[in-house]
């Protein structure tokens, strides 16, 4: 049995509140460790009961009561209907944390740190891709467990991009659309960035996304800013062509030996913490090709903590940039953000 429900056993059975206590504090270490980080409140009816951490204070009005559990950001609240008779100990603390022990339900811990994520997808010209590759992205969010906006950027299409992107919003609640006029593939990112509002932003294409990377990129944010899926990480499954898997590897040796970055793949998918955006994208002057990479590389140099998770590429259709004419767009390009770090670092 989990600590969790264990204390609500003990409750049950009205047993010594030193028990409930020392049950609680094993529930909050069993499956909410970094919540004593915030300051909690609980609320009932709406009206404020207990607005200070440390406060202990009778429960009673609690019982019968639909209670939510509210901290520092208003927006994450995790309610708990059918609550029964509430024990007449009070609120109970483990840390920072404190809660009510009803009789007959307990909250469910892992809602309490449930995120929130904007998928940012920049698209151009993919009318006749688009039917079939929403419905697999939506199918991959499903199984993670995150609150998902995807936010499609369509960037200069001239077909019905936009038309079908929009259709599809009835369809899909958390589908949003952002235009923007010209091509451009690098800003049309930017602009999703910069327009998220949730806890985290992340970058798909199209044509390659996963689930499963969200999921553990989720997992891997607790001790990292910035999270990469690298094509080159031990334990990656590039399936693709050989040229192109020389090109990864060529364009990493180029960061790292022009910008003296020491990711392995800054192309991709990724997850960025939306703190890290508002401090670096105003910064970053590369739009088109880079301006992830760029992104990732001023990040990596303000001290921000970067993982890399290794990932399965496999080429759903045959590459829309033709990569002849990308070298040297994006050779140039590098060699414009090392001038931009070294003036930023002499001025």
């Amino acid at each position: 049995m989990s600590a969790g429900r264990e204390i609500e056993q003990v409750s049950r059975n009205l047993a010594d509140e030193r028990d409930i206590d020392t049950l609680a504090c094993d529930a909050f270490d069993e499956g909410i460790p970094d919540l004593g980080r915030r300051h909690t409140a609980v609320v009932a009816n709406n009206d404020p009961l207990c607005v200070d951490k440390r406060t202990e204070c009778s429960t009673n009005s609690l019982s019968d009561a639909g209670v939510e559990f509210v901290w520092n950001d208003a927006a994450d609240v995790v309610r708990l209907d059918d609550v029964g008779e509430v024990h007449t100990g009070g609120l109970y603390g483990c840390g920072n944390f404190w809660f009510g022990i009803a009789h007959r339900t307990l909250f469910e811990m892992p809602h309490l740190t449930r995120q929130s994520i904007t998928v940012v997808i920049p698209v151009h010209n993919e009318a006749t891709f688009l039917p079939g590759a929403l419905p697999r992205l939506f199918a991959e969010m499903e199984g993670v467990n995150a609150d998902i906006s995807v936010l499609i950027a369509e960037n200069g299409s001239t077909d019905d991009t936009a038309r079908l992107v929009t259709e599809s919003m009835a369809v899909y609640p958390n589908l949003t659309l952002l235009e923007l006029a010209e091509p451009n593939y690098g800003a049309a990112m930017r602009d999703g960035f910069m327009a998220a509002t949730t806890e985290w932003v992340a970058n798909f294409d199209i044509d390659y996304f996963s689930g499963a990377f969200l999921a553990d990129a989720l997992a891997a944010g607790e001790t990292a800013d910035v999270i990469l899926a690298s094509k080159r990480a031990e334990g990656s499954d590039d399936q693709r062509g050989t040229v192109r898997r020389l090109a990864t590897w060529t364009f990493n040796q180029i960061l790292r030996f022009v910008l003296g970055s020491g990711v392995s793949d800054t192309h991709g998918m990724k997850l960025v913490r939306a703190t890290v955006v508002a401090d670096v994208a105003p910064h970053v002057i590369s739009t088109v090709d880079l301006f992830d990479t760029e992104l990732v590389v001023r990040a990596e140099k303000a001290g921000y903590r970067i993982a890399e998770l290794p990932v399965e590429v496999v080429e759903l259709r045959e590459t829309k940039s033709s990569l002849i004419k990308r070298v040297p767009r994006t050779l140039k390009g590098v060699w414009r953000i090392r001038r931009a770090l070294k003036a930023e670092r002499t001025s």
